[in-house]
């Protein structure tokens, strides 16, 4: 998707507000598919440079996940499963990127947050099946997956797999 390798290219040349623009407005485009618009989040989550509003970018993304994942059953339809595969592991990244930068004041607040959700649920854990981490040698969340196989939304299917089958390139997210 073009507005997503722009929205790259601005991070990458160290223009964050180009960038975060871009993904924003990306987002209201109300067709937008849900491969995109989780991707979208979650660069919004990278490219943010205040923790909360990262955070809250990260947050929205998970639910659409989730959500995403509650769409269709696994092994229902590979395509579906390998592009929230694709999400999941660009997920799992900005994950890893939000603990590592959680500012120290909000270390003892998340950790009791995380400890009274956990007691409050009923054991149900949307990603604990083992074949929802990142894939091996994953970058970025962008694959040479094919812009409709990537959930490219169609006039009647939220996930139209027909369709030409334009390459997407591999674009790498330098965050530092």
């Amino acid at each position: 998707m073009e507005q997503i390798r722009l929205a790259v290219g601005e991070l990458e040349q160290g223009n964050d507000e180009a960038c975060i623009s871009t993904l924003q407005t990306l987002l209201l485009q109300p067709r937008l598919s849900l491969f995109w618009r989780i991707h979208a989040l979650a660069l919004l989550a990278h490219s943010e440079d205040g923790w909360l509003e990262a955070k809250n970018y990260q947050i929205q993304a998970e639910m659409l996940w989730r959500l995403s994942r509650r769409l269709l059953a696994r092994g229902v339809d590979d395509e579906f499963d390998r592009t929230l595969q694709i999400n999941r592991g660009f997920l799992d990244q900005i994950a890893v990127m939000m603990v590592n930068e959680m500012p120290d004041e909000l270390k003892g607040s998340q950790e009791e947050a995380e400890t009274e959700i956990q007691q409050g649920s009923d054991g149900d854990n949307d990603s604990s099946d083992g074949d929802e981490g990142p894939g091996e040698g994953f970058d970025n969340g962008l694959s040479n997956e094919s812009e409709d196989s990537c959930g490219e939304r169609g006039d009647e299917d939220e996930f139209d797999h027909e369709g030409d089958e334009q390459e997407v390139e591999i674009l790498e997210i330098r965050h530092g």
